[in-house]
């Protein structure tokens, strides 16, 4: 009887090559299974940057909403990190409900400063994280 086992490993190798050659700032992870004998081989999926965000704003209240993320064997990521960039450019770690990593596709961030704002939303499946979105449409704050 063959002993055959599974393990999951984080590639360094593969997690620098697969963005590079796709261009895409997709982070990858690989699976490695060998049995008692013969060679093993290796499967690797990549996770694909978050989905553009849409946001509106009120009176110091930023609310963003976003597609789920999902790699291509249909694992879900875990949660998502959110980014406020202002008009300079200059991001902001997301504060209120959008704070830390969101395990929800929609937040609100209170207390913002009145201005104009776009926000990013980065996908993260535990240590992973996949690239930035493309940013959201203007939202105003008054």
């Amino acid at each position: 009887m063959r002993r055959q086992s599974r393990l999951w490993l984080p590639v360094a190798a593969i997690a620098l090559a697969v963005p590079a050659a796709l261009g895409t700032g997709a982070v990858a992870f690989a699976a490695w299974s060998a049995s008692g004998s013969g060679p093993g081989g290796a499967a690797a999926a990549t996770m694909p940057p978050g989905a553009a965000p849409s946001g509106s704003g009120s009176f110091g209240t930023a609310t963003i909403s976003w597609s789920a993320v999902t790699l291509a064997d249909g694992a879900v990521v875990g949660g998502y990190k959110i980014t406020r960039y202002d008009i300079n450019g200059t991001g902001f770690a997301a504060n209120g409900t959008c704070a830390g990593v969101v395990t929800t596709t929609s937040c609100s961030e209170r207390s913002v400063p009145a201005g104009t704002y776009t926000y990013t939303d980065t996908p993260v499946l535990n240590t992973w994280t996949g690239g930035e979105s493309p940013q959201s449409n203007a939202v105003i704050v008054h």
